[in-house]
């Protein structure tokens, strides 16, 4: 019953940002480990999944520097890694302290997407992933779609302008049905 309250004390501040109450309740390396790699019995999401997510950096920096994995799958039908939660919500600084801690950047969920297809609509977390060695033309193995594609399918234009102008992605390129960004942008 200990476990589940500490886990439940663990969420809550992973989910909270609040380092300082993580690093209490990580005091103890034999006691962290369990901790670190237990999951919500809903989600499968472990502490890392949750403090990236909600885009708190100085959380998933002391959970990676106390043992949590990087690139550990959450239990939802996509099976994503924190780097994609994190993508996802924007969060620059989420995405550079897992990619620091690890996170591999070319994982992709069992939707075949990668961590740019996620953050297709935030400029600054596209610029942290391409610098870091993304490709602006990563292909989703399971649909061919590159982030550009998911950009423009979104309606997210700072991000289309981004991905054309500054990291050249191709405009030619076309997802498994032939259908190219623009195709995408007239049927988002």
């Amino acid at each position: 019953a200990a476990g589940i309250h500490h886990w439940a004390e663990l969420r809550a501040a992973a989910a909270a940002g609040d380092a300082a109450e993580l690093a209490q309740l990580l005091g103890d390396p034999e006691a962290a480990a369990p901790l670190l790699a237990a999951a919500d019995p809903a989600t499968g999401r472990t502490a890392l999944h949750l403090a990236a997510a909600a885009g708190h950096a100085a959380a998933v920096t002391l959970l990676l520097r106390r043992g949590a994995d990087p690139n550990a799958r959450d239990g939802t039908p996509a099976r994503a890694p924190p780097l994609h939660g994190a993508a996802a919500g924007g969060h620059a600084e989420a995405v550079e302290a897992l990619l620091a801690g690890g996170a591999r950047i070319d994982t992709e969920d069992a939707d075949g997407q990668q961590a740019a297809h996620a953050a297709c609509c935030s400029v600054p977390v596209l610029r942290v992933l391409l610098l870091r060695g993304a490709l602006a033309d990563a292909r989703g193995s399971a649909d061919r779609r590159t982030p550009l594609m998911r950009a423009a399918e979104e309606g997210c234009e700072d991000a289309v302008a981004y991905l054309i102008d500054e990291a050249g992605a191709d405009v030619h390129a076309q997802d498994e049905g032939g259908m190219g960004a623009c195709h995408h942008a007239a049927a988002g």
